[in-house]
């Protein structure tokens, strides 16, 4: 269990987390890497586009910072 925590790509993952304005999310637990029909990615880009809408504020806000 230790050196789950200390792994490069999770060390990676947390950090880049921290930096991000937004950290969108979705769940996509009952997905894996032999999930890549068709069907499954149109459900999972859903989730995405649902889990970013919650968000929708903040993001018009970076975009208009951005200007």
């Amino acid at each position: 269990l230790k050196w789950s925590k200390t792994r490069p790509d999770i060390m990676t993952h947390r950090k880049n987390v921290k930096r991000a304005d937004v950290y969108i999310n979705p769940n996509l637990a009952e997905y894996n890497v032999t999930s890549f029909t068709h069907d499954a990615c149109s459900k999972m880009l859903r989730e995405g586009e649902n889990e970013a809408r919650k968000f929708q504020k903040q993001l018009q806000q970076i975009g208009q910072d951005k200007k």
